[in-house]
């Protein structure tokens, strides 16, 4: 953008800022969101109607943990956004529920490697445009109670580790998690000898948990061969 400075103070040979031309229709937009610094939830700046604040993942922890009843209710009239860590050489990712939870609305991801963040976010805006509604669990202020039980049924067409010749050979058992900020996991029995189709029909039973914006995740394991799938749950 070119500056509004037109004072005789800067040097006559210097070089001149490029001017940067933006769409009319993407300068209209300007109105409705806005970038700012953060200084505190009390700064004029945090109260401006179309605001948005960026934080690094380990600031906004930072704040979740000092604050968090101010940080959702920021939350639940302003936009936030998240962005990773900037020392995550590998391009891992946290899990963006992490930060929806308090009420994040944007969640910018790695997407160099699907990893269990990036898992989170396809579950979640799977089969949408990439938006949907905030879930009503967020604002809740007494989280709902589920009672969750999943059968394990049986898996066909597993693929053979590169270490084994022998399909025959692998010993699969399948891992489920239930992440809602806890994590709480169980395992079926190991088949061997199962071939690539394997039948378990077990029943994994974990209760009563609070659904605080909680997922599934699966995966059929027989080391060191791992594959999984993450799917939202809702109540």
């Amino acid at each position: 953008m070119e500056s509004d400075d037109d004072s005789d103070d800067s040097p006559k040979d210097a070089p001149k800022k490029p001017t940067v031309k933006v769409l009319r229709a993407l300068s209209n937009l300007g109105i409705y969101a806005t970038t700012t610094h953060f200084h505190s939830f009390s700064h004029p700046l945090s109260k401006l109607f179309n605001h948005v604040h960026s934080f690094s993942e380990r600031v906004f922890k930072k704040l979740a943990d000092e604050d968090p009843k101010a940080l959702q209710e920021h939350n639940s009239k302003y936009l936030t956004r998240v962005y990773p860590f900037g020392l995550r050489f590998t391009s891992t990712n946290e899990e963006p529920a992490v930060f929806w939870r308090h009420g994040a609305q944007m969640v910018a991801l790695n997407w160099q490697k699907f990893d269990l963040g990036m898992m989170e976010n396809e579950a979640l805006f799977r089969g949408t445009k990439g938006m949907i509604l905030k879930p009503a669990v967020i604002e809740a202020t007494v989280k709902p109670v589920v009672d969750i039980t999943i059968e394990v049924i049986a898996a066909a067409g597993l693929p053979c580790p590169q270490h084994l010749k022998d399909i025959d050979k692998v010993q699969p058992f399948v891992k489920v998690e239930i992440r809602n900020g806890d994590k709480l996991k169980k395992e079926t029995r190991v088949v061997k000898h199962s071939g690539a189709c394997v039948v378990w029909e077990e029943v994994l039973k974990f209760g009563k948990i609070v659904d605080n914006l909680a997922f599934v995740r699966y995966a059929t394991v027989f080391s060191p061969y791992l594959t999984g799938q993450v799917f939202a749950l809702s109540s």
